[in-house]
């Protein structure tokens, strides 16, 4: 006879937990509440170990959203070391004549 334990349960409803949407989540903590009898907080965090500790299904990613590729650092970056490392307030009026610069020369394709 194979027994369930708790972390069982949270291991094989976590997916499902994970891809629902805010009412389908309540019911289920609901449900999974009154199987094992614990707190719907206990029962979220109990959740969230398990999700940290299948690092498969972690998808959240912390920090800003970034808004350029490597690509465009790169030039700002070689834009940057060409002005003599000018503070940003000073680079900003002078940057599109660099551009231009770097435009007509043949090795940087921008």
């Amino acid at each position: 006879m194979k027994y369930i334990t708790k972390m069982n349960i949270f291991e094989k409803k976590l997916e499902k937990y994970l891809k629902s949407s805010k009412k389908e989540k309540g019911e289920l903590l609901d449900a999974v509440c009154e199987i094992i009898n614990l707190g719907r907080k206990q029962t979220i965090r109990n959740f969230r170990k398990v999700q940290l500790k299948n690092k498969s299904l972690f998808t959240e990613t912390r920090g800003r959203k970034k808004i350029y590729g490597n690509e465009v650092n790169c030039l700002l970056k070689e834009l940057w070391k060409l002005s003599y490392k000018l503070s940003g307030e000073l680079l900003h009026p002078v940057l599109e004549e660099y551009l231009k610069s770097f435009k007509k020369k043949e090795d940087y394709s921008y």
